[in-house]
């Protein structure tokens, strides 16, 4: 199949949506209003670091070497975000 050079997929851009069919995709989204219907909230000095790292955790299916990078990138990018919470 072709597509655009830039055009990515849901699963190639890291979408949390990311599923092999429509309603796969249409559980998940449930599943998070669900989430948000209960009351689920982070705390307010939850930081995009902790978000990230929180991210990296759950990524248990990836290579190693992707993970890594990461990883990296992450340490990176909060290094230059600093420590401000989403509540700033």
């Amino acid at each position: 199949m072709l597509r655009d050079a830039g055009s990515q997929t849901a699963a190639e851009t890291g979408s949390p949506f990311a599923a092999g069919t429509k309603t796969g995709v249409k559980d998940k989204l449930r599943a998070k209003h669900q989430e948000l219907a209960a009351g689920i909230r982070t705390p307010a000095n939850y930081t995009v670091e902790q978000c990230l790292k929180d991210w990296l955790e759950t990524l248990n299916t990836q290579a190693g070497s992707t993970v890594m990078g990461y990883w990296i990138m992450v340490r990176h990018r909060a290094g230059l975000l600093g420590t401000s919470s989403s509540s700033s």
